[in-house]
């Protein structure tokens, strides 16, 4: 039989081979008026699977009100039952979002979805995510790099 080159399994112990880390990105539009409502989108894809995303988004409050939050379904991918929960609090939204059961989520959709009124004229109102600590399967941190803060222009 001809052999397929497969490698032996790693048996001393090291690390497993790093995974495309997890890869959070922003989706909203590029400019709205004052008074107007609008969303923008946290999305998450992912090497390995996530089962918990706790996370911070600092917004600009004197620009922007926070009108609410809604989960998306990246954690709910395959079914799963989540627990999604949100706190406000001068211009910081908390979120943290589990899913209970097996498994975890990695294809690239939406985690949440933000929002807001454009109260005042602005040249670059940001949202920023501030921290987030992906949770994978065994409990372990998955270190993430933060996205670039979205920007929107708000037009009186």
């Amino acid at each position: 039989p001809v052999s397929m080159g497969t490698t032996p399994p790693d048996l001393t112990g090291g690390s497993p081979p790093p995974q495309n880390p997890p890869q959070f990105q922003w989706q909203g539009p590029q400019q709205v008026k004052v008074g107007n409502t609008f969303t923008v989108q946290l999305m998450l894809q992912s090497g390995q699977p996530v089962t918990s995303v706790p996370l911070t988004i600092a917004y600009d409050n004197r620009a922007l009100q926070f009108v609410n939050v809604q989960e998306g379904i990246f954690l709910k991918q395959g079914g799963a039952q989540t627990t999604f929960t949100s706190q406000v609090d001068n211009g910081q939204i908390q979120l943290t979002d589990t899913r209970t059961g097996s498994g975890g989520a990695t294809a690239l959709s939406g985690l949440a979805r933000l929002n807001f009124v454009a109260l005042a004229p602005a040249d670059n109102s940001q949202i920023q995510l501030l921290s987030a600590t992906p949770t994978g399967l065994a409990g372990s941190t998955i270190s993430a790099p933060l996205p670039q803060p979205f920007t929107v222009t708000i037009q009186p």
